[in-house]
């Protein structure tokens, strides 16, 4: 029976060739178990063809982004997309559909469970804005001379791994 698969999905399949097989095609009867189908072809002239597939699986069940990802997300609010989407990336997760996690799935997750963005706290400097500073680029950051601003540096990566895995990571 493998001369049915693709059967009218190929390019060489005319419409007139379909409309004969349905004339031919007396019934199909579709046995369901657990994580199988079984299909039976009751062709006219009393010929019968057999042949078994694996059940699709359902999208709610196998397209589902895990809980943990979603967490992650949550954490790292006040963050952009992009830069969560890098560090999802970088701790090799994946999307429920198996890709690989850009800007527009982590905006997709953050509108379908409300996850607001957050202000990041002024008083913490991102690296690129400490290396400005330090490198007397940027004596100004958010409108606040240095001398006003609390002077830390805040990677957010050994904080994402610790809550991934539960262990202190040392950042050096």
């Amino acid at each position: 029976m493998s001369t049915l698969k693709g059967f009218g999905t190929t390019p060489v399949c005319s419409m007139q060739l379909k409309k004969n097989s349905r004339t031919l095609i007396e019934e199909i009867v579709v046995d369901v178990h657990e994580q199988q189908l079984s299909f039976i072809i009751h062709w006219k002239g009393a010929c019968h063809a057999t042949f078994k597939m694996d059940r699709p699986r359902s999208a709610a069940k196998g397209h589902k982004t895990l809980v943990g990802d979603i967490d992650l997300i949550r954490k790292m609010a006040c963050y952009d997309d992009g830069k969560i989407a890098q560090v999802l990336c970088r701790l090799g997760r994946k999307t429920g559909k198996g890709n690989a996690w850009k800007k527009r799935h982590v905006a997709y997750i953050r509108k379908k469970y409300s996850i607001e963005y957050k202000k990041q706290n002024p008083g913490i400097l991102s690296l690129r804005r400490s290396m400005l500073a330090h490198n007397g680029i940027g004596g100004d950051v958010d409108g606040k001379s240095m001398g006003e601003v609390q002077q830390t540096v805040f990677n957010p990566l050994p904080a994402v791994f610790k809550a991934f895995t539960g262990d202190s990571v040392v950042a050096t």
